[in-house]
């Protein structure tokens, strides 16, 4: 997860390889930015969600422009960008990028003679899942049932989806010409128990 903006908006950003479009926080954007427009998302437990598209300015270590983006009213970081046209690959985020405010780095407090340690997580049973914890809650998940057995693969433009299981761990891979030089990115489903 990054920093980006949004408009005059300071935001959180996620580059989800995994999707295909551009996912927006309902509360970001305001009545004038709706296109009139809707798309049907497809979720990863195989639900569609009809949802409207804004029209929206962003500018982010990934991606930077107007965009039209798909409003999800529940989504879990401010703003997701899938693989787009003009987005920057996962882990090639543009290294000149930084937000136009005043900041002061940690560097930069380091030779003021100021310095704050980093704030760390504290380490507790419920942050950390193992393995064997995550292939015990994949098995109790229903709404994963389905994709244990499948052995299909969807393409849909350039991009191709499919499900594997390796090890007792169940997998979504993804695959597309322009992303991870088109070589396939697998993703540990989360359970979602």
């Amino acid at each position: 997860m990054v920093k980006g903006k949004i408009g005059d908006k300071t935001v959180d950003v996620l580059r989800d390889t995994g999707c295909s479009g551009i996912v927006v926080k309902r509360q970001l954007v305001s009545e004038g930015q709706f296109t009139g427009d809707f798309n049907c998302m497809l979720l990863i437990d195989n639900t569609m969600r009809k949802v409207p598209i804004v029209r929206i300015t962003v500018d982010t270590p990934h991606l930077s422009g107007e965009v039209d983006v798909q409003r999800l009213p529940d989504a879990i970081y401010d703003l997701i960008i899938g693989n787009v046209p003009g987005a920057r690959p996962a882990d090639d985020p543009d290294p000149s990028w930084q937000e136009a405010c005043a900041v002061t780095t940690r560097s930069q407090a380091t030779k003021d003679g100021k310095h704050t340690p980093l704030k760390v997580a504290s380490s507790s049973k419920n942050a950390v899942v193992d393995r064997k914890e995550l292939v015990r809650l994949q098995r109790e998940d229903k709404s994963l049932e389905k994709y244990w057995d499948r052995r299909d693969i969807k393409v849909k433009r350039k991009h191709e989806v499919s499900f594997e299981e390796k090890d007792g761990v169940l997998y979504r891979s993804y695959k597309h010409p322009h992303v991870n030089d088109g070589k396939p990115i697998r993703q540990p489903i989360c359970a979602v128990n």
